[in-house]
């Protein structure tokens, strides 16, 4: 229950059904932890009473949260270690930080195909690009490309091998990252292996899926949910992939 309470509160867009379905769950984990535990709720679990309204109000709370800046405090304290001077520190910290994210922008890690190159990109000339990839996505590969093993996009890490949702009408369509492309201009293409989708697994909370000879490429803005996910396999033998956000 708190699981699929999580996905819902963490989703990027929510249906209005969702959030009415919300607020039961909500109200029957209040009543299941007081009948367990023989005790009062916690402060945190009267705010999450409150969060279907905010929903409905401003949207997915996904949007509004403050875990990036609460993730910069590590950032903030190691800048300020380095610091011999203790003379106006919150200066210090923002002209380090502001330094910082000019570098970003202008320096080096901004050309996603250099840095790539000197890791582990292998550079992949036009000739040698499959002519069923180049079929349909000719404009990615006219002045060739690189292959990579991982890549991180807007803070998000993917790697080969992981799974991603392509689609999704009333079932999600999952496949597995078996290629990752990227080219000059910035662009990603991810080549998939698809994946059948079973059933939904309420037990795990989970799809059962199986393997597919059918191959998919799909650039990384096209992607129905930008959340990469693992594929594990349950004491049956099953493949699982679980969701970490509501779709």
């Amino acid at each position: 229950m708190l699981r699929e309470i999580g996905n819902l509160l963490c989703a990027r867009s929510i249906q209005r059904k969702s959030v009415a379905y919300l607020s039961v769950l909500i109200e029957e984990f209040c009543e299941l932890f007081v009948a367990l535990f023989k005790e009062g709720l916690k402060p945190k679990f009267h705010n999450m009473v409150h969060y279907p309204g905010i929903i409905l109000k401003s949207g997915p709370l996904v949007h509004l949260w403050s875990i990036r800046h609460e993730g910069k405090n590590k950032e903030l304290k190691g800048s300020l270690q380095g610091n011999e001077s203790k003379v106006n520190v919150a200066r210090s910290i923002a002209v380090k930080t502001q330094l910082y994210q000019v570098s970003l922008l202008i320096g080096e890690r901004r050309n996603f195909f250099k840095v790539a190159l000197k890791r582990d990109g292998v550079f992949l000339p036009v000739e040698k690009v499959p002519v069923e990839l180049k079929s349909s996505n000719g404009a990615f590969f006219e002045k060739g490309c690189l292959t990579v093993k991982k890549i991180e996009l807007k803070g998000t890490e993917y790697q080969v091998g992981m799974i991603l949702v392509l689609e999704c009408d009333n079932i999600p369509s999952f496949g597995t990252i078996r290629q990752i492309f990227l080219n000059e201009v910035g662009e990603v293409l991810f080549l998939c292996n698809r994946l059948i989708t079973h059933e939904l697994d309420e037990h795990y909370d989970a799809f059962v899926v199986s393997s597919h000879p059918e191959q998919s490429a799909i650039l990384s803005c096209d992607v129905f949910s930008h959340v990469p996910l693992w594929k594990r396999n349950d004491v049956q033998g099953r493949s699982l992939v679980m969701l970490k956000v509501a779709l």
